[in-house]
């Protein structure tokens, strides 16, 4: 945190670490040879991401601006594409969820564990709770957006039919630790969930007229009916054997840029 306690200083600089082991990972991949789409997706994860996600709670929700385009240009790396494509539609090919997504689902999993522990963090939590101009309240009802999802997915879960309507209503002091307890699939489950709404609410960036594209014209209503981001990242387009030429080539006709491939 820097004297103007804005944490611009420290973003700057998971932004510059980012940046020099983003080019060390990916200096010999070019878009014919190197590592595959697949493979510089789960390096981007794992590497890059975790460093940016590092402590988020406390920093990150503010300064996603800083790691625009890093991100831009990893997901053109990553589907070795020649030009930059609709962001939705980039995050697909690339298996790499939005930012404002990873950013809240990392929040929620931190106030969750706060929670389940019944100590001082949870204490504090909830006094958070009761203050809606605390500047962390948001995190509270990231929170509560996951328990009304979790209450409508799964069995067991303390939440009132007259509650998920508004996460206004849910006091957390009332419920349960066990309630705040999730698993690795659950969370990836709700990452999908709120990925997928992302999806439907920028659907019109999917629709628009592209006059280098040999793909059929789709309305909003198909589109959204085929989003499915668990499908995505459980069979991405892109398989790990294959090798950076046929990846990069199958990429360029998924958004029409690869003209040749569609004819034979």
């Amino acid at each position: 945190m820097d004297s103007n306690l804005n944490f611009m200083t420290h973003a700057a600089d998971v932004l510059k670490r980012c940046w020099f082991n983003w080019n060390t990972l990916t200096s010999m991949t070019g878009r014919l040879t190197g590592i595959n789409s697949s493979g510089l997706s789960l390096l981007f994860r794992t590497v890059i991401l975790t460093k940016i996600l590092y402590a988020a709670p406390v920093w990150l929700r503010q300064r996603t601006d800083f790691f625009g385009d890093l991100l831009s240009r990893a997901r053109l790396k990553i589907t070795g594409g020649q030009v930059h494509i609709a962001k939705p539609l980039s995050e697909l090919l690339a298996c790499v969820p939005p930012i404002d997504v990873l950013v809240e689902t990392v929040v929620t999993k931190f106030v969750l564990k706060g929670l389940a522990a019944k100590d001082n963090i949870s204490a504090k939590l909830l006094q958070i709770e009761a203050e809606q101009n605390h500047v962390f309240f948001w995190q509270i009802a990231a929170t509560k957006r996951y328990l009304v999802w979790k209450s409508t997915q799964l069995d067991g879960v303390q939440i009132q039919d007259s509650n998920r309507d508004s996460i206004r209503t849910i006091n957390l002091g009332s419920l349960e630790p066990d309630t705040f307890l999730y698993s690795k699939e659950e969370m990836r489950q709700y990452t999908c969930s709120l990925w997928d709404w992302s999806l439907k609410s920028s659907i019109n960036h999917l629709t628009r007229d592209d006059p280098f594209s040999i793909l059929p014209i789709h309305s909003q209503e198909e589109l959204a009916n085929l989003i499915n981001s668990e499908a995505t990242l459980d069979f991405p387009i892109i398989p790990r054997n294959m090798s950076r030429q046929n990846s990069s080539q199958v990429l360029d006709f998924v958004h029409g840029r690869l003209l040749w491939l569609a004819r034979e």
